[in-house]
């Protein structure tokens, strides 16, 4: 029986030019964020809102906080929290943003980060798209070459290449929290998917812009994509006990799961660190 996994990832607020430290904008803020429970395929997604009923720019302390105890009861309920890169990137945020520093601690030290496992058995700092292609997940880019995908879109999002290579079921929200059940009718989208904390990263560039902007749907598309491969990754790793993926020298790696994925402490005990000391620290 496959585990019952809680997929998050979230956009922040602030614009941070390529090139630019991350730690230098802090705080951050976060536009929005989302979770895929992988059971049932419901998408949720957060978001704040203004008196006049549009999408806020940034989440509020409250809204984060909304957030982080709706996680904390998911994995009191038994779901295993999961992401690509989240020791390091997103729960930082979420401590900064909702001052729940000690509930985001606990988060993190009872989740799943897919990378950091990979970094802890392999030493190697992995994209979300060269783990997915590595295990012949599908990532695709419907009409335009994926390296001209964001750009285009954010040129002209309502272009008919761009509808054709948005297609889903999410509409225009407004709200702290939007519940989709429909979830796997989502076309597959993964142009850009979140690889590291390290600044020039489409997520934390592109994606604040365009909230913005107002382009809100544009930008939930892109979290739930990161969310459905996520979860696919996982699945399909523990189901085949292994872990494949072609490196940058075009070589074959894999690395055997015969447990599934390790928690992060877990994971940290192969390698003898501190992953405390990661967030914040890359």
């Amino acid at each position: 029986m496959d585990r019952k996994f809680l997929a998050f990832d979230l956009a922040v607020a602030k614009w941070v030019p390529d090139g630019g430290e991350l730690n230098a904008h802090r705080p951050l803020g976060i536009s929005c964020a989302a979770m895929l429970l992988s059971d049932t395929g419901r998408f949720v997604t957060w978001h704040g809102g203004t008196p006049d009923g549009d999408a806020a720019s940034r989440m509020t302390a409250e809204d984060a906080k909304t957030m982080v105890q709706t996680l904390v009861e998911k994995v009191n309920a038994g779901y295993s929290l999961l992401s690509w890169n989240g020791l390091s990137f997103d729960f930082p945020v979420m401590a900064e943003e909702s001052g729940l520093e000690s509930e985001c601690q606990l988060l993190s030290s009872r989740h799943v980060d897919m990378m950091f496992h990979v970094y802890c058995v392999k030493g190697q700092y992995l994209d979300l798209k060269t783990a997915a292609t590595g295990m012949r997940l599908t990532v695709r880019t419907q009409g335009m070459a994926e390296r001209d995908a964001p750009r285009s879109l954010a040129g002209n999002p309502d272009s008919p290449q761009a509808v054709v290579f948005l297609t889903s079921i999410i509409d225009e929200i407004v709200g702290v929290a939007t519940d989709y059940a429909d979830y796997h009718a989502i076309s597959h989208w993964n142009t850009s998917a979140l690889c590291s904390a390290k600044p020039g990263q489409w997520l934390s560039g592109q994606t604040s812009r365009l909230w913005a902007e107002g382009k809100h749907r544009l930008v939930l598309d892109h979290l739930a994509e990161n969310l459905r491969t996520t979860t696919d990754l996982a699945l399909t790793c523990e189901r085949r006990k292994v872990f494949l993926w072609i490196n940058r020298r075009g070589s074959s790696q894999g690395m055997d799961l015969p447990s599934g994925w390790l928690t992060v402490p877990e994971a940290a005990r192969i390698k003898g660190s501190d992953h405390t000391q990661w967030q914040w620290d890359r």
